[in-house]
This record gives C-alpha cells, sequence and structure tokens, in this order.
C-alpha cells in the first residue's frame, strides 16, 4: 500500500512511517509530495495520506499523526504509547516536555531535517534512529521486545515493571506542579480556569490519569 505525506519529512512523518512500516503495513511504500497536492496524490494513486491538512490520518483532538495512527489500528501496547508521549512532545511545540526524551528526539529530527539530503535518504536514515530509540529502552531494562508469534516480522514491544514504576512517577510529578501552580493562582484566576479544567477532566487519558493518581 502507498502512503502519502508532506515533502520535507521532519518528526511526526518520520516516525509515522517507523510505525507503518513495523505494525500496519510492513509493504508500504512511502510518498512525499508538496502540501497541496498530498489530497491529489492519495485519490490518484489509491494511497493513504497521513500528516497534511485534512488527511485521513493527521493531528486531531490535540494528538499528533503519530498517537492517531495508534489509536486508528488500534495498537495499545504500553510501551507505544509511551514513544508516542516522545514523539508527540517532539511534534507539538506547546507539549515540549512531554517526556523527558522529546526535546532529544525533536534535536535528532532537525539535525537530519538541516542537512537536505533528499525526502526518502532521510527517511532511510532516519528510520534506524528510531529503531535505537526502542533500542536504548531495551538496554536500560525498559522494555523488552519479542517477535509476534504469527507474523515474525511484527515486534512486540512491552515496558518493564521498571518503566512503569518511572511512567508512575513522572505522574506524580506532573501533578505536584500541576498542584504548584494552582496554588499560585489568585481566587479570580481559580474561577476562570475551573471550567476549562472541568472540560479536560472529561477526556479518557485525562480520567485515566486523574484514576491511575486515586488508586496509587
Amino acid at each position: 500500500m502507498k502512503w502519502v505525506t508532506r515533502e520535507r519529512p521532519k518528526t511526526d512523518r518520520i516516525a509515522c512511517p517507523w510505525l507503518i512500516k513495523h505494525f500496519i503495513d510492513p509493504q508500504a511504500e512511502f510518498l512525499y509530495v508538496p502540501t497541496e497536492e498530498v489530497l491529489e496524490v492519495a485519490e490518484r494513486e489509491g494511497a493513504h495520506s497521513y500528516d497534511a491538512p485534512n488527511a485521513e490520518y493527521t493531528h486531531r483532538d490535540g494528538l499528533c499523526s503519530f498517537e492517531v495512527l495508534l489509536d486508528e489500528y488500534t495498537l495499545d501496547e504500553p510501551a507505544l504509547q509511551l514513544l508516542a508521549r516522545i514523539v508527540h512532545g517532539a511534534d507539538v511545540a506547546d507539549d515540549r516536555d512531554a517526556t523527558p526524551q522529546s526535546r532529544g528526539l525533536l534535536a535528532v529530527a532537525e539535525g537530519f531535517h538541516l542537512l537536505n539530503l533528499g525526502d526518502h535518504r532521510q527517511l532511510e536514515l532516519s528510520l534506524p534512529a528510531i529503531s535505537r530509540a526502542v533500542d536504548g529502552l531495551v538496554h536500560r531494562g525498559l522494555a523488552t521486545r519479542t517477535e509476534d508469534e504469527e507474523d515474525r516480522r511484527i515486534k512486540r514491544v512491552l515496558p518493564t515493571k521498571e518503566a512503569e514504576q518511572l511512567v508512575a512517577r513522572l505522574i506524580d510529578i506532573r501533578f505536584s506542579q500541576l498542584g504548584e501552580f494552582v496554588d499560585s493562582l489568585t481566587p479570580r484566576e481559580r474561577n476562570k480556569l475551573a471550567p476549562a479544567l472541568a472540560v479536560l477532566a472529561e477526556r479518557d487519558e485525562i480520567a485515566e490519569l486523574l484514576s491511575h493518581k486515586e488508586t496509587r
């Protein structure tokens, strides 16, 4: 299957092909075209479009394209979800500190982008870099990687107990920082913030975090 996106790939448009190749479509062929031609080429080639305005798979509801692909293809392995947060922070300017690794991934992506190697050469060099990120998690005892029993081309990546504990500590830190921020507000500012927080609390991922916090 062909997959088409914007030319001059960076971050999300490098991470998405890695995800597609390893977990969605091992035979995927990637096309890079000018932004305004993505949808036209996708229709002409019978291709999936991603990470472009009005594409089949692109940013929505605060998610980057990598996260949208996970959601659409029900890829719920915890290690992939953790990697998605790293990619999200590298790709979304307002969430650069989503994880400690996000700025590092952004720096790698920017470096490849500035080399001006050509889209497919950049992809060829960048995909191993993403694989090395997974290798790093395995080496540090934060993830395990096994072959799928039915399709050996597919690798299953799962977090270790240490990784789950690390994520739990990060969640605690985030809640602590949020508490300090709220404490610094005036009563008037808190009243203005309350409706926005109420809306956020209804989102599934936020509700899950709150539930995790309450049960620990």
